[in-house]
């Protein structure tokens, strides 16, 4: 599985688990399995991609503000998820 493969499952998963708590604001961190630095980088670089994609929906209006909110709150789990990845 690629990294953006694996980027983009634990994007549907942490949607599903904020779904299922219907978006309480509970954190969830996804266990990540890779190792290496270039890794997270990468990691990093899909994070960053998506903020800047959903900053620019908001500002043209794409996004009402719940859904805005419910991005930013799978967004900021995702950006725990890496931070807390483990490096060997």
């Amino acid at each position: 599985m690629t990294i953006r493969q694996e980027y983009e499952e634990m994007k549907t998963e942490l949607r599903a688990w904020n779904r299922r708590h219907n978006w309480d604001g509970t954190q969830f961190c996804y266990h990540i399995e890779r190792m290496s630095k270039k890794a997270q980088a990468m990691y990093r670089r899909l994070l960053e991609n998506d903020r800047r994609g959903i900053e620019v929906d908001r500002r043209i209006g794409v996004l009402t503000d719940e859904k805005y909110s419910r991005l930013m709150k799978v967004w900021e789990d995702c950006k725990s998820s890496i931070d807390s990845m483990t490096i060997l």
